[in-house]
């Protein structure tokens, strides 16, 4: 217990593919801010239907993207947590492993589908191609990840929670989960073990409760 107590499981820096998910993410956001501001600023005061589809296209685009970046930042900034909370409690497939695959796939769909519009490949072009990127490779990730989440519930036993709560809390940290995983001879790399956590962890505050656990566990 004292050496899981040690290990620095919460401040683990992000998977390769979550910090990919970031970056595109803030990409899109930039690359649709640019491309309102560049409409609004270059044309003239005329409302035209083209000008008016782009703009609203693009600030669909920021939002759905600032939500990604917020689902992705929120298991390591604390001041994300009430805003990941309330985007988990409205979107809740965003709190499963392919939801959140599938929902970035439907963000890239958006942006790729008004490449008509498209004022630079830069701004918008190459960045909707890297989402529609990371969606695939979540998706495929998210698959795997699946397969041994249902192994890892085979194994498991009607006290399996109580077992894992080592520190009798009521709750498991990560360093539990970590325990458990472990003990059950299924190995997740950093990227399975957070989306674990996320599929298990419903509300976001990092820990797994008893009625998230059952919830998983039953589902």
């Amino acid at each position: 217990l004292e050496m899981l107590q040690a290990m620095d499981v919460v401040k683990t820096p992000p998977s390769v593919l979550a910090v990919a998910n970031i970056l595109v993410a803030l990409w899109n956001i930039g690359g649709a801010v640019y491309g309102i501001t560049v409409e609004i600023v270059s044309t003239t005061i005329e409302l035209r239907t083209e000008r008016f589809i782009f703009v609203y296209v693009n600030a669909i685009m920021a939002v759905l993207a600032l939500v990604i970046f917020t689902v992705e930042v929120a298991a390591w900034s604390s001041c994300l947590h009430s805003a990941n909370a309330y985007i988990r409690a409205r979107f809740k497939f965003l709190s499963t492993i392919l939801g959140r695959g599938i929902f970035l796939f439907f963000c890239a769909a958006v942006g790729l589908a008004h490449w008509a519009w498209w004022r630079s490949w830069l701004e918008t072009g190459v960045a909707s191609v890297a989402l529609f990127a990371c969606a695939m490779l979540n998706i495929a990730y998210g698959k795997i990840a699946l397969e041994k989440f249902k192994k890892l519930k085979a194994g498991l036993k009607g006290d399996a929670f109580a077992k894992a709560d080592l520190d009798h809390s009521g709750t498991l940290n990560r360093a539990e989960l970590v325990a458990l995983c472990e003990r059950l001879g299924v190995p997740l790399n950093r990227r399975e073990f957070e989306l674990m956590v996320r599929t298990l962890d419903a509300d976001g505050d990092g820990e797994v409760s008893t009625e998230e656990f059952e919830r998983w566990y039953s589902a």
